[in-house]
């Protein structure tokens, strides 16, 4: 059975990415990114793209014909290139998008949205999370406020540089909200 991923910002060619990732050199991230990638998903299965894809020329976009799967991509802020070179890479190209009743975006929306999807998955936020009172940073930084689990940030730093299954974007939500698996 094919299979479905998520996830957002890979920031290909974008020559600080490195540095904000922990990593020596793009080339580093760029391996590192494609590895864990294709070690999880098969050629076969779908991986739905949040935004930021690549920066600094649109060759950089080429780097995506070497990661498995039929992708989709859901445009970001960074992605600015015309359309029709995403398109050698996606087999569809949105501004948003609805999968199995949850709003697909590349920035988080307005919290007015909830009655209308199950969950806003996206990216942008890199290691942040939208919270109860405002953005929070991942672990080990003083933040003290609750992340909003109906925001399910999917960018590479969340989720160790890998897609991930709406089933680990689930239980994700059930710990945040206290419950058991």
């Amino acid at each position: 059975m094919n299979r479905v991923y998520f996830t957002a910002d890979l920031h290909l060619g974008h020559r600080k990415a490195p540095e904000f990732r922990g990593m020596a050199s793009l080339d580093e991230m760029h391996e590192r990114i494609i590895t864990a990638w294709n070690a999880k998903v098969r050629i076969t299965d779908t991986v739905w793209v949040l935004g930021d894809v690549a920066l600094g020329g649109s060759a950089n976009l080429k780097l995506v014909g070497r990661l498995n799967g039929l992708k989709k991509l859901v445009m970001g802020n960074h992605d600015t290139y015309i359309v029709e070179e995403y398109r050698r890479f996606f087999s569809r190209v949105y501004g948003s998008a609805e999968h199995k009743g949850h709003l697909l975006t590349h920035i988080p929306v307005h919290e007015g949205q909830k009655e209308r999807y199950a969950l806003n998955i996206h990216g942008h936020l890199h290691d942040k999370r939208v919270g109860t009172e405002f953005f929070i940073r991942g672990e080990g930084t003083a933040y003290n406020h609750t992340p909003d689990p109906w925001y399910q940030c999917v960018s590479l730093e969340q989720f160790n540089y890998e897609p991930v299954t709406l089933d680990e974007i689930y239980e994700r939500v059930r710990k945040e909200r206290g419950e058991q698996s």
